[in-house]
């Protein structure tokens, strides 16, 4: 390792994603060839993984192994990596322990937030397999166009405002994608052309200066606006809303914590009152089960980065090209960060905050790490404040006999089979 001690069971080498999409993209045949100098390079560093295939990486390899597994996921299990991501903990025991360097070490997820944009970006892949989803704005791109779009609406976002890749056959799968895509479009163009009639200053009437006010690289104004329109939706909407699921099956599941945060809620919420910025900062309960719920549910699992340039990373040298993957989840369950009881369901350890509830602070992240932090954090967890204390004060939740805990990944952290609560009005 050239002098350099690391952590055992911190990286994996890889190829393929976790569910399986990444595969050769026949439009650029030296990928095959990038992958193996890559592989090499780490190798020589003491990186080991399993051996891919020219065609599908490992892909197959992790749909064999979770096929082959039998569990039963009981109710109040909240350590669901050996049903959802049980390929990275047999290779980890395997390998002592892109191209996907999988990356758990502490230190070396601490030195991934100190790189720079220009170093770490999002995957190229991500552009080609979410472009039906996220478009070409913020979410996926890279370089000045990112940095632009960032600066642009990240402000936005701030406090005080708040107050499956495709090979491009024509098979019936990607003729769906693209007919629903062009829905999307048509729908969100028409939302566009009315709100030019307006005078409002916000969100969307900022986007739409922005394309106006940039000459953009590749993208017409269109495209930038559809884009990013695309990706505060599919990328705000869906993970604030199965957070809010997590937390109602989580207090559902542990009475005493609703209780709690029922007598907050009615307490802050008496009356009907507004809920402002004042009357959210004094919903601590509240918060404690938010942040408690996105560290055992973090509705975005993996944090993806592929190096844009010859990195290094914690005494490794990464190469570039290589993608690198932080399991949010794995982070969140280590019990060296955590304690024994990592896997279960403890508001109280944030009482104090982030910084006390884990050592070290960064090995929470379900927001992100580094310049690439998610700019909806702020509007995250005030809506979830907002509609939790709302629920809470007027409805009790138990969970239902038809509820069958099996969590499990799709674009985020999901309930297998629905979340069914008995509710009661208060």
């Amino acid at each position: 390792m050239s002098g350099v001690e690391l952590k055992t069971g911190s990286y994996i080498f890889v190829r393929g994603n976790m569910e399986g999409i990444f595969r050769v993209d026949w439009q650029k045949p030296m990928v095959c060839l990038r992958s193996e100098n890559i592989r090499k390079k780490l190798k020589r560093q003491g990186i080991k993984g399993p051996e891919p295939t020219v065609l599908y990486g490992n892909t197959r390899e992790m749909k064999r192994i979770k096929e082959g597994l039998k569990i039963v996921q009981t109710q109040d299990a909240n350590n669901y990596l050996s049903s959802v991501f049980p390929y990275l903990l047999l290779w980890r025991e395997t390998y002592g322990a892109l191209e996907i360097l999988h990356v758990s070490d502490p230190e070396m997820v601490k030195d991934i937030g100190h790189r720079t944009p220009s170093e770490l970006g999002k995957p190229n892949y991500l552009k080609r397999s979410r472009k039906a989803l996220f478009g070409g704005g913020l979410f996926t791109l890279n370089g000045d166009d990112w940095a632009y779009q960032r600066k642009l609406i990240a402000p936005e976002f701030f406090m005080d405002k708040i107050k499956v890749l495709q090979k491009y056959l024509p098979t019936s799968a990607n003729r769906e994608i693209r007919k629903l895509e062009e829905e999307v479009r048509l729908l969100i163009l028409d939302v566009i052309k009315e709100h030019n009639n307006s005078v409002d200053n916000d969100l969307l009437r900022v986007i739409i200066d922005g394309a106006e006010g940039r000459q953009l690289q590749g993208h017409d104004a269109e495209d930038f606006i559809i884009g990013n329109c695309k990706g505060m939706y599919f990328a705000g909407h869906g993970t604030t809303a199965v957070t809010l699921i997590w937390c109602l099956m989580l207090l559902s599941t542990h009475p005493e914590w609703q209780e709690h945060a029922r007598a907050e809620a009615v307490e802050v919420c008496q009356g009907g009152a507004t809920l402002d910025v004042d009357a959210l900062r004094r919903l601590k309960i509240i918060t404690m089960v938010i942040q408690e719920t996105l560290r055992l549910y973090p509705p975005a699992s993996l944090m993806m980065r592929e190096a844009l340039t010859d990195v290094k990373i914690g005494g490794l040298d990464v190469p570039g090209g290589t993608i690198i993957q932080v399991a949010r989840s794995m982070l969140h369950q280590d019990k060296d960060a955590w304690g024994p009881d990592a896997a279960e369901f403890h508001p109280d350890r944030f009482a104090n905050g982030v910084a006390a509830a884990c050592r070290p602070a960064h090995m929470y992240m379900p927001f992100g790490h580094g310049p690439r932090t998610c700019i909806g954090q702020n509007l995250a967890m005030v809506e979830l404040k907002v509609v939790l204390a709302r629920l809470l004060s007027r409805f009790a939740f138990v969970p239902s006999p038809r509820y069958r805990h099996a969590p499990v990944f799709r674009l985020t952290i999901e309930p297998g089979f629905g979340m069914p609560l008995v509710v009661t009005r208060l």
